[in-house]
């Protein structure tokens, strides 16, 4: 028996926007370990103390040796949403 494509379950991708909303409204809980990855909901694990550590270590050197306006806790793109520490932006 042949299976055509239009049988085939559909992927249906988040955006940012989606997946901010779904925290508004209690479908993912404000302490949820998740992240948005290429428009899909993915379970991270916990962040740790020796983790912690070492991003406010990270924090406070490239603070002094660019300054703080460029230093951003986290960039979003459309299907994009993760934990990540930080991003330090630099002009090209």
């Amino acid at each position: 028996m042949a299976v055509s494509v239009q049988d085939m379950p559909r992927k249906h991708r988040l955006t940012v926007t989606d997946y901010h909303r779904m925290g508004e409204v209690g479908i993912l809980a404000r302490d949820a370990r998740v992240e948005l990855i290429e428009g899909e909901i993915i379970d991270i694990s916990p962040i740790g103390s020796r983790h912690s550590a070492a991003v406010n270590r990270l924090v406070r050197i490239l603070d002094r040796a660019v300054g703080s306006r460029r230093l951003f806790p986290r960039r979003t793109r459309s299907f994009w949403m993760t934990t990540q520490s930080l991003n330090l932006i630099l002009p090209c």
